[in-house]
């Protein structure tokens, strides 16, 4: 059975040196049956002011107390990523801008 995770990251620090602060998730099968949907907000690029007035979408950044968001570090969201991965037991990862999304993952990661 094939299971699909997409993934979605909102950036701030600009395009060359994107940081990610937002990681959205949705885990789905091929007949479109939802599994697990979530969003973290990555505390290190969040809570940090000076980042997140360089974010794409910044003026966005006060809608995120309209919808559920988990606050947490890098650490924390790979741990809990990798666990769903594995609990939902996803075959297939899928991103909007897979090369900017990784770029973004990357980049963080080596900081």
């Amino acid at each position: 059975k094939n299971v699909y995770a997409i993934i979605d990251t909102e950036t701030a620090n600009g395009l060359y040196s994107p940081l990610v602060y937002d990681v959205s998730v949705i885990i789905f099968d091929k007949q479109d049956n939802e599994y697990f949907r979530k969003n973290w907000l990555i505390s290190e690029v969040w809570q940090n002011s000076n980042l997140m007035n360089s974010a794409y979408y910044a003026w966005k950044m006060p809608l995120y107390d309209n919808f559920e968001t988990h606050t947490v570090n890098m650490f924390q969201f790979i741990c809990e990523f990798v666990e769903i991965i594995n609990k939902y037991n996803v075959t297939h990862l899928l991103a909007y801008n897979l090369n900017f999304d990784i770029k973004a993952l990357n980049n963080f990661l080596e900081k």
